[in-house]
């Protein structure tokens, strides 16, 4: 997980959006703990 890169202008825009105070959510049918390892690479 750690060679995969986010798709062009995501990061800009999670950024914009943490900026503006615009909360955010994840959906997957992973769980928790093999998310937090997936999204630890890129925050």
């Amino acid at each position: 997980w750690s060679k995969i890169k986010a798709l062009p202008g995501a990061d800009r825009l999670i950024k914009h959006l943490h900026r503006h105070g615009v909360r955010i959510a994840l959906a997957s049918n992973s769980s928790k703990d093999g998310i937090e390892q997936k999204i630890s690479y890129h925050h």
